[in-house]
């Protein structure tokens, strides 16, 4: 299921989103 690459790439974008210098 292509779902889970998706959300994969997600994820790792996640990390900038949650990024708190």
């Amino acid at each position: 299921e292509r779902i889970s690459e998706i959300l994969q790439e997600t994820w790792e974008s996640a990390d900038d989103w949650f990024i708190t210098d």
